[in-house]
């Protein structure tokens, strides 16, 4: 493992337990087992760390875009869509529920406001869909998907959707669906 795979990994631990105000880049350093100093040679700030350990523990969640296909009918995107960001969330709760902490808090940056960025790629993703698919956009969509999300990170995170077998994935992501909007998301 090379020293920024150290760095990156143990800021994820240190800003998971401590928030990222209650984070140091000096703790962090300690956890990662190298100098302050090279820890600031490598991400210049503690905001350029934290963000780049988002995006190297999250993956696209909050940078550039997920590739997708949009040949599919509504109800198979929007459980597809759903079923990746559950993946990933339920993966990474401990940080993403931080993450949600903090940005509800006001204390992380527009750019880094978990629940606004995630809106947005959402939002993104459905709009081209509607595109592709030469449909009208409705800001149901997104903000179903949205819901659905915090709402597990909040609520449900005890479930460990990532564990479940595809059978019991399936059905959860149609459960939260048809919460959402019991006579179909289509309809």
């Amino acid at each position: 493992m090379d020293t920024v795979e150290k760095i990156l990994q143990a800021s994820s631990k240190v800003f998971t337990k401590h928030g990222y105000l209650g984070s140091s880049t000096k703790a962090i350093a300690e956890a990662a087992g190298v100098a302050e100093m090279t820890l600031f040679r490598k991400f210049g700030s503690k905001q350029n760390l934290f963000e780049e350990m988002i995006k190297y523990t999250l993956g696209h969640e909050l940078s550039d875009g997920t590739v997708m296909d949009y040949d599919m009918t509504l109800d198979a995107f929007l459980h597809k869509v759903l079923h990746h960001r559950l993946t990933i969330v339920s993966t990474h709760i401990d940080l993403v529920r931080m993450i949600i902490q903090e940005s509800l808090q006001g204390r992380l940056s527009k750019k880094m406001n978990y629940i606004q960025v995630m809106k947005a790629k959402l939002e993104a993703l459905f709009e081209q869909y509607c595109a592709t698919n030469d449909m009208t956009y409705d800001p149901m969509y997104p903000e179903t998907i949205l819901s659905t999300i915090l709402k597990y990170a909040i609520l449900n995170h005890h479930l460990g959707f990532h564990r479940l077998n595809q059978t019991k994935q399936t059905a959860f992501v149609s459960q939260q669906l048809k919460l959402v909007n019991p006579e179909g998301v289509c309809q």
